[in-house]
């Protein structure tokens, strides 16, 4: 597996087998604790994919990595949308957070991948 992290359209020719968006909810009407909504998304299967709210991003992250561990031994391609921004509600470095918990994530659940260390384009 081979995680690549999108940021403003960088690294287009890349196809991906794996489709993982995170951000703010946009809802008008969210409850409490779903802040944060995600999405994982496989090409295969007839576009599967599983929809998730938290409160903070970090278990977005959680959810994600506990999510791609179930196939840690393929060889696809994962591209990862974040679309936080720097703020959401009284939290800062939102998008920075969540990419290191993200990492954090990676090394604490041994999820194996293929690049030594997933690709950020900034």
């Amino acid at each position: 597996m081979k995680l690549i992290f999108n940021y403003d359209g960088e690294n287009r020719g890349i196809i991906a087998d794996v489709f993982v968006r995170v951000g703010p909810n946009q809802s008008n009407c969210y409850k409490a604790g779903e802040q944060c909504v995600g999405e994982i998304i496989f090409k295969e299967s007839n576009f599967r994919y599983t929809k998730f709210k938290t409160w903070l991003p970090r278990e977005c992250a959680n959810i994600i990595i506990s999510t791609l561990k179930k196939y840690e031994n393929t060889t696809y391609i994962v591209r990862v949308f974040n679309e936080f921004g720097r703020k959401l509600g009284p939290m800062k470095e939102v998008k920075e957070n969540f990419n290191s918990a993200l990492i954090r994530e990676i090394k604490e659940q041994k999820l194996k991948i293929t690049n030594s260390e997933p690709i950020f384009s900034l």
